[in-house]
This record gives C-alpha cells, structure tokens and sequence, in this order.
C-alpha cells in the first residue's frame, strides 16, 4: 500500500514537470515570435531609410551635375 502511494506521487512528479517545462517551451517559443516579429520590423524600417538615401544621393547627383553644367 505505501509504495503503490509513493508510485503514484512520483507519477504526478514526473507529469507535473513535465508539464511545466511545456509550459516553459510554450513561453520561449511566444518570445521567440515576438522577437522574430520585431526583427522584421527593423529590417522593414531598415530598408526604408535605404531607399530614402538612395532618392537623396539621386537628387544630390542630379544637382551636382546641374551645378557643373553652369560653371
């Protein structure tokens, strides 16, 4: 009787950690979305301000050559 007890208590250890560390997996892989999220954001960001430099280096080129034609 006591060590059928005690079998079933290590049962409900085992199952109990166990499913915290689910727990726990579920919580990092909800962090690692979140991050993943936030990465493509900046890279988003990112490549906006590439193309607004670009447009600028453009415009600059363009009115550096306008300033050689008049000298």
């Amino acid at each position: 009787m006591y060590s059928e007890m005690l079998r079933e208590l290590d049962r409900n250890t085992v199952e109990y950690m166990i499913d915290e560390m689910r727990k726990e997996i579920e919580e990092k892989k909800a962090m690692l979305r979140e991050k993943d999220r936030m990465i493509q954001e900046k890279e988003r960001m990112i490549q906006e301000r590439e193309l607004a430099i670009q447009k600028k280096n453009a415009e600059i080129a363009k009115k550096r050559a306008l300033l050689e034609e008049h000298r």
